[in-house]
Protein backbone atom coordinates (compact mmCIF):
# COMPACT_ATOMS: atom_id res chain seq x y z
CA UNK A 1 0.00 0.00 0.00
CA UNK A 2 1.52 3.44 -1.27
CA UNK A 3 -0.13 6.28 0.35
CA UNK A 4 0.05 9.14 -2.67
CA UNK A 5 0.49 13.00 -1.69
CA UNK A 6 2.44 15.38 -4.08
CA UNK A 7 4.43 15.62 -1.12
CA UNK A 8 4.66 11.66 -1.53
CA UNK A 9 5.65 11.93 -5.75
CA UNK A 10 8.26 14.73 -4.97
CA UNK A 11 9.87 13.04 -2.28
CA UNK A 12 13.80 11.42 -3.92
CA UNK A 13 13.51 9.13 -1.50
CA UNK A 14 10.23 7.25 -2.12
CA UNK A 15 11.20 7.43 -5.69
CA UNK A 16 14.21 5.23 -4.99
CA UNK A 17 11.66 3.03 -3.35
CA UNK A 18 8.71 3.27 -5.81
CA UNK A 19 11.43 2.15 -8.48
CA UNK A 20 12.15 -1.07 -6.29
CA UNK A 21 8.76 -1.91 -5.34
CA UNK A 22 7.48 -1.51 -9.02
CA UNK A 23 10.45 -4.42 -9.88
CA UNK A 24 9.19 -6.39 -7.19
CA UNK A 25 6.03 -5.75 -8.84
CA UNK A 26 6.48 -6.90 -12.27
CA UNK A 27 8.58 -10.81 -10.74
CA UNK A 28 5.36 -11.07 -8.93
CA UNK A 29 6.89 -10.60 -5.85
CA UNK A 30 3.87 -7.77 -4.05
CA UNK A 31 1.02 -6.74 -5.03
CA UNK A 32 1.37 -2.24 -4.91
CA UNK A 33 -2.13 -0.42 -4.20
CA UNK A 34 -1.64 2.91 -4.45
CA UNK A 35 -3.85 4.83 -2.15
CA UNK A 36 -4.54 8.71 -3.12
CA UNK A 37 -4.76 10.91 -0.05
CA UNK A 38 -4.25 14.05 -1.31
CA UNK A 39 -4.45 15.95 -4.59
CA UNK A 40 -1.39 15.19 -6.64
CA UNK A 41 -0.13 14.34 -10.15
CA UNK A 42 -0.30 10.35 -9.83
CA UNK A 43 -1.17 9.57 -13.10
CA UNK A 44 1.70 11.32 -14.71
CA UNK A 45 4.17 9.48 -12.40
CA UNK A 46 5.67 5.85 -12.48
CA UNK A 47 2.61 4.35 -10.73
CA UNK A 48 0.28 6.16 -13.09
CA UNK A 49 -0.63 2.92 -14.94
CA UNK A 50 -2.07 1.41 -11.52
CA UNK A 51 -5.49 1.31 -10.27
CA UNK A 52 -5.43 3.67 -7.31
CA UNK A 53 -8.04 3.83 -4.60
CA UNK A 54 -10.44 4.86 -3.58
CA UNK A 55 -13.44 5.71 -6.38
CA UNK A 56 -16.05 8.31 -6.25
CA UNK A 57 -18.33 7.51 -9.38
CA UNK A 58 -15.96 5.33 -10.97
CA UNK A 59 -12.86 7.42 -10.64
CA UNK A 60 -10.06 7.71 -8.26
CA UNK A 61 -11.16 11.04 -5.96
CA UNK A 62 -8.19 11.60 -3.31
CA UNK A 63 -9.55 10.75 -0.01
CA UNK A 64 -9.40 14.84 1.02
CA UNK A 65 -11.57 15.54 -1.67
CA UNK A 66 -14.69 13.85 0.05
CA UNK A 67 -17.23 15.02 2.19
CA UNK A 68 -17.30 12.37 4.59
CA UNK A 69 -13.51 11.39 4.40
CA UNK A 70 -14.48 8.30 6.66
CA UNK A 71 -16.55 6.60 3.70
CA UNK A 72 -13.09 6.88 1.59
CA UNK A 73 -11.56 5.33 4.19
CA UNK A 74 -13.81 2.50 4.36
CA UNK A 75 -13.66 1.58 0.43
CA UNK A 76 -10.30 1.76 1.09
CA UNK A 77 -9.77 -0.87 3.75
CA UNK A 78 -12.84 -3.41 2.18
CA UNK A 79 -10.88 -2.79 -1.55
CA UNK A 80 -7.79 -4.40 0.33
CA UNK A 81 -9.45 -7.11 2.00
CA UNK A 82 -10.80 -8.06 -1.29
CA UNK A 83 -7.76 -7.87 -3.01
CA UNK A 84 -5.58 -9.59 -0.35
CA UNK A 85 -8.29 -12.64 0.01
CA UNK A 86 -8.25 -12.82 -3.67
CA UNK A 87 -4.74 -13.17 -3.95
CA UNK A 88 -4.33 -15.24 -0.84
CA UNK A 89 -7.43 -17.57 -0.75
CA UNK A 90 -8.44 -17.35 -4.33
Amino acid sequence: MLLISADFLASDYCAREVTIALARQSRGEVHLIPVLLRPSLFEHSALGKLQAIPLRDGRTAPVSSWDDQDEALMQVAQTIATRAATLYLG
